[in-house]
């Protein structure tokens, strides 16, 4: 549909390789992670894309939503782990968003970069896999 043809024709805006995508519980956003530390939010309603978040300093290879779509986790190979407030990137995606406002909580693996992440259905832990462990945050 529409919305398939604009992203497709909007991709020029990713800075890299896309190695992670999530939708937003409502449908109404689609966020992508790429191989230079980026995570993109697009608007699915026009295609457009709305924000950049960046604290990951490699790929991001994982990202999960919070069941309300209040909640965003990301996870790289740079074994970080960023928690982020995707209520406040929503009101004020015209705006340059920096680090300190939308990011919540950042967390470090044991030197493993992080490959998948997870939420309970209540969002009340969050796993971390990686090649030879699990590892709880």
């Amino acid at each position: 549909g529409y919305v398939r043809r604009r992203l497709c024709a909007t991709t020029h805006w990713t800075q890299g390789t896309v190695t992670s995508l999530v939708f937003s519980p409502h449908g109404h956003l689609l966020i992508s992670g790429d191989e230079k530390g980026s995570i993109l939010v697009w608007d699915l309603s026009n295609g457009s894309h709305t924000a950049t978040l960046s604290n990951h300093t490699d790929t991001v290879t994982s990202l999960a939503m919070s069941r309300e779509g209040g909640t965003l986790i990301s996870g790289g190979m740079d074994c970080l782990v960023n928690t982020w407030d995707m209520a406040f990137v929503v009101d004020n995606c015209e705006t340059e968003l920096a680090n300190e406002d939308v990011l919540i909580n950042m967390s470090k693996t044991k030197n493993s970069p992080v490959l998948h992440l997870g939420t309970t259905r209540k969002n009340l832990i969050m796993g971390v896999g990686n090649y030879s462990s699990f590892d709880k945050i």
